[in-house]
């Protein structure tokens, strides 16, 4: 088998799986409203759709692309449902891990790529209202988006 292709479908098995383990949580939750379930559950059925068509045309960026956009809420929040999707994650032995991006962006300092800023961008408030950062740090964060906004003008 071409190792092209096998990757392709490596990835594309590997995104359904993530989207399955997201529906599971999603519909299984108790803490996610009615309304906003079904949001999630018709954009993880246009991201099954997507995945199918990326990995016909063995586009593989955008399959790692629509990946990050699916793991991107579970990155954001510690809550409940995120903790069990990282469960289902390890159970299914998938070559992921759920990464401490706040701890790992403080520590550096700055920001370093769009997805970063992005997700800090997204996740500040959320990060503030669990906790997971003090006054201090979101003020430092802040300072960080303003420093990458600054040099993505010059």
């Amino acid at each position: 088998m071409n190792t092209s292709k096998q990757s392709t479908e490596e990835l594309y098995q590997q995104l359904r799986t993530l989207i399955e383990l997201s529906e599971t949580v999603v519909k299984d939750s108790r803490d996610i409203p009615e309304e906003q379930k079904k949001l999630y559950l018709s954009d993880y059925q246009r991201n099954v759709q997507e995945a199918k068509t990326f990995a016909e045309e063995r586009n593989n960026s955008f399959l790692r692309q629509l990946q990050k956009e699916v793991l991107t809420p579970w990155y954001e929040t510690d809550d409940a449902d995120a903790r069990k999707f990282w469960s289902l994650v390890t159970q299914k032995k998938l070559p992921l891990e759920q990464k401490d991006h706040v701890g790992i962006i403080l520590k550096r300092g700055h920001i370093v790529s769009p997805d970063e800023y992005e997700l800090v961008q997204d996740s500040l408030v959320i990060w503030q209202q669990e906790k997971r950062i003090t006054a201090d740090q979101a003020e430092d964060l802040n300072r960080m988006i303003a420093q990458y906004e600054l040099k993505k003008i010059k």
